[in-house]
């Protein structure tokens, strides 16, 4: 539908249209318009409110028997089924109705985050053996190599963990603290502000800055 305002013609939908006809009768007073408009909210309102409300329900069955499920196998020695989403990943917070999700929500992401997490663990297996080889070594040159390949596996290891759910975050053993090392939590913020540290770290590409 088209909308003209002042020397302009907008195109919305025609109950977009509608909303602002009236939403523009009840800012100049008209008493009809406004009552309308109020009722028109309320209803709005009461809609969003049952659909909160069903999905918070079906939120807390879909948790309940899963999470029992899960615990009769694993009680019986059998392997336990991976629905998705995981029960634990399903937040549900009483007070306010709302329901969350924190981790995958497809098996198509399941299997990306656990890709994640597999290089995540081959990053603390790096960083465990070359840290290794770095303390007791007594060459400037091999500590420099091994300090550089310790750096960055750690920067991989906090890159994907500062990006994985909070259930999936893991602690880094053997974390170096010296210069030019990541840290815990900012690893993502420091990506972002570098264009050749995302082209090392994720493969994209970039050019030299004039």
């Amino acid at each position: 539908m088209t909308v003209r305002e002042e020397d302009r013609t907008i195109e919305m939908p025609a109950i977009q249209a509608v909303f602002r006809a009236i939403g523009k009768s009840a800012m100049k007073g008209n008493r009809f318009a406004q009552k309308t408009l109020a009722e028109l909210v309320t209803s709005v309102e009461a809609v969003d409110h049952e659909s909160s409300v069903a999905l918070f329900g079906t939120a807390v069955e879909y948790k309940l028997a899963w999470s029992q499920e899960i615990e009769r196998c694993e009680k019986d020695g059998i392997e336990p089924p991976r629905p998705v989403p995981h029960p634990a990943n399903i937040i549900l917070d009483p007070a306010s109705g709302k329901v969350r999700f924190e981790g995958p929500q497809t098996k198509e992401q399941r299997e990306q985050l656990e890709a994640c997490l597999a290089r995540r663990d081959e990053a603390q297996e790096e960083v465990s053996y070359i840290a290794e080889k770095y303390r007791p070594s007594r060459s400037e040159k091999m500590r420099a190599l091994y300090l550089d390949g310790w750096h960055w596996e750690q920067r991989m290891f906090d890159i994907i963990n500062n990006a994985v759910p909070r259930r999936y975050k893991a602690n880094l053993e053997n974390r170096s603290y010296r210069d030019g090392a990541s840290r815990s939590g900012h690893a993502l913020v420091e990506l972002a502000k570098d264009k050749r540290m995302r082209g090392e770290y994720l493969g994209e590409s970039h050019s030299e800055e004039p």
